[in-house]
């Protein structure tokens, strides 16, 4: 039984140039293919050109910090920062300067089942590590990645999901069954990047003694670091469909054109859709987590069609057989990007280079859902 033939599901399906078209203009829980409405926005607004980037200052004794919303900022910039910065001996603090973005900590329509969880972090305008830790199992130890003191990891074998109470954080069994590695999200990212840089700063003996850690504004003139590219973010966010870049992307693109919150972000957004004649889509978030989005295979198709010639969105989805979260499916005809929420699967974006979005809602079986598009893909599209 093939994808449209199958009753048990909800399919839109859109592809000009091969004459297929199913509930085209009907509206449907997108997933991740939202990320490709942020994608155009960003680019649209922001430019190819726009650098992400940090800030820091010393003054007073007193390191400085300033993350700008910066979606890329990692632990190895930290450690660069400080190997490379010439920073004092003796420093006596630490503050983080949170007051660029204004984000919502959970969008509107996250399910409260994700808290916790490494693909649904924190929104903050500190986006440090993705705001999450990754965890492996090696025989009888856990590893953390970024290497911290700040949690202590314990793994229990009734744990539903991650649980995190303050510092210590329990680990289902269940999680290391396959692959042997997870991860959780911390539930205060300015904490956790003012406790690593201070551990860092003793590791490297910068400081004598406890550091006083803070949150104020930056002081002292500000010198810019971890500078992340435009291609650099969207590869991130596109190949391996990370929800915070998402969302921060869509804040730096809503700031540009004067708004001040998620709202004022997405209505900015809505409105750029609407002078282009494409009216009928909701959005919640940037990045397809939300079950309140509901967007047309139509609308997908012709904000695809405006990217078609754009080299950094097109060098940011992920190619069958080749790597990303196609890396295992289809071949490399085809770039586009996936989505996936409990009963939603969709792929979207470009088969032989030409348009095309499928959306499946309502599915049970997930993974026959996949195994139909991708059967569709190959058999309708390609040949």
């Amino acid at each position: 039984m093939g994808l449209l033939d199958n009753g048990e599901y909800f399919v839109g399906l859109l592809c000009p140039s091969r004459g297929v078209s199913v509930n085209h203009d009907k509206l449907f829980t997108p997933a991740s293919n939202t990320k490709i409405l942020t994608s155009w926005f960003s680019l649209n607004t922001l430019g190819e050109d726009y650098e992400f980037y940090s800030e820091y200052s010393v003054y007073d004794r007193t390191l400085y910090l300033r993350c700008r919303g910066n979606p890329l900022l990692h632990t190895q910039d930290i450690q660069t920062l400080i190997d490379q910065a010439r920073l004092p001996w003796g420093l006596e603090g630490v503050t983080l300067d949170t007051g660029y973005l204004n984000p919502e900590s959970r969008p509107p329509g996250w399910c409260l089942d994700d808290v916790g969880e490494g693909y649904a972090p924190v929104v903050s305008d500190v986006c440090f590590n993705l705001n999450r830790v990754d965890v492996e199992r090696r025989g009888q130890t856990v590893v953390m990645d970024p290497q911290n003191n700040y949690f202590k990891i314990s793994v229990n074998q009734s744990a539903p999901k991650p649980l995190i109470r303050g510092r210590r954080v329990e680990v289902p069994t269940s999680r290391f069954v396959s692959g042997g590695r997870t991860s959780f999200s911390y539930p205060s990212p300015p904490r956790f990047l003012l406790e690593y840089t201070a551990e860092t700063l003793r590791s490297r003996g910068l400081s004598n003694g406890r550091l006083r850690l803070a949150l104020g504004r930056l002081r002292g003139t500000p010198t810019p670091f971890a500078v992340k590219s435009m291609g650099e973010v969207l590869r991130t966010l596109n190949k391996h469909s990370e929800n915070i870049v998402a969302e921060l992307l869509l804040l730096h693109s809503g700031k540009k054109l004067g708004a001040e919150s998620l709202g004022e972000s997405l209505r900015k957004l809505h409105g750029e859709l609407e002078k282009r004649s494409i009216t009928r889509v909701r959005l919640y978030d940037g990045s397809g987590l939300s079950r309140y989005n509901l967007v047309s295979p139509e609308a997908l198709v012709k904000v695809l069609g405006w990217l078609q010639d754009n080299s950094v969105f097109l060098e940011s989805l992920p190619v069958g057989s080749v790597d990303g979260t196609l890396s295992k499916r289809l071949d490399k005809r085809v770039r586009a990007k996936t989505g996936s929420l409990q009963g939603v699967r969709a792929l979207s974006g470009y088969a032989d280079g030409e348009c095309f979005s499928i959306i499946v809602n309502h599915c049970v079986d997930a993974d026959a859902a996949v195994r139909l598009i991708d059967e569709f893909v190959m058999e309708r599209l390609l040949t």
